[in-house]
């Protein structure tokens, strides 16, 4: 396990109090408090270089307890590289980018890591792997997978979830035209086609019941194209009716992109773990 040390050699005694107490508010859930502590030292010009490298690690994990995940990133991406803390602040902070699916610097900002242990190497191949996966870029994912060493019971159970992750990737080739088709047939039985099958049957009996009152007032003796009744009843059922193609056509969509979310929330859950052991 990796734990925080400070450079206390660069450090005032009162500082090092503070940062002290900073880790015990963190412990015990103590957020807001703990915001108050360190927001004191922003901006200061009496800190050190390590100083502020403290307060901006401290700051990060507070925002992200806080779920400030915009000031997370922002304070853990202050801290320097030649920092003790810059290994976890970086991945800490490529974390919460691949959790809020803002993957452009990613790559980026682990490459810029220089792993001080075979652990720390492993680990930073394992959240790159994780990374290409969250894109499928399925060619560099395999690149990765054939350098871990399962060497680390931390990761080895990690590893092994990624690939079975990888490999069990959904498939979904449902057709939105076809969807849309089918309800235009059966309303709502394109939404069944599309996984939506109780969306489908919702959809179907609005449909059906305005269609059934619209040629009710049609047939009936005051009735006809000209009735005010047939006109409303017919003009609702043709709002649903259109509604429900366009809403099967659009499901499948949907279904594809909460089946990737699934995998995405997989994959980042599957990360945080290990990270959770490695840091505490």
């Amino acid at each position: 396990m990796l734990s925080f040390t400070y450079l206390k050699g660069q450090q005032t005694q009162s500082f090092s109090n503070d940062m002290q107490l900073e880790q015990y508010l963190l412990r015990n859930n103590l957020f807001d408090d703990s915001h108050t502590l360190l927001i004191n030292y922003t901006g200061s010009e009496r800190l050190t270089a390590a100083q502020k490298d403290s307060v901006n690690y401290f700051l990060g994990k507070t925002f992200l307890q806080l779920d400030r995940i915009d000031s997370a990133k922002y304070f853990f991406g202050n801290v320097s590289e030649n920092a003790e803390l810059f290994t976890e602040s970086c991945l800490l902070k490529s974390f919460i980018s691949l959790s809020s699916d803002d993957t452009c610097n990613v790559q980026t900002d682990l490459n810029r890591i220089q792993a001080k242990d075979k652990q720390i190497e492993e680990f930073l191949l394992f959240t790159k792997a994780s990374a290409y996966l969250l894109k499928r870029d399925t060619v560099n994912f395999n690149r990765c997978k054939t350098s871990f060493t399962y060497n680390y019971p931390e990761l080895t159970e990690s590893e092994k979830k990624l690939i079975s992750i990888k490999n069990n990737l959904p498939v979904y080739h449902k057709s939105g035209f076809l969807a849309g088709t089918l309800s235009a047939l059966v309303p709502g039985l394109g939404k069944i086609y599309a996984g939506k099958t109780k969306q489908g049957l919702v959809s179907f009996l609005p449909v059906v019941f305005l269609g059934l009152q619209a040629y009710e007032v049609f047939i009936s003796k005051n009735g006809g194209v000209k009735s005010p009744w047939f006109i409303a009843n017919a003009g609702l059922f043709a709002v649903f009716y259109v509604g429900n193609i366009w809403g099967s056509a659009l499901s499948v969509s949907v279904k594809r992109k909460e089946l990737q979310h699934e995998v995405n929330d997989q994959i980042l859950l599957n990360l945080r773990i290990p990270l959770q052991r490695l840091y505490k």
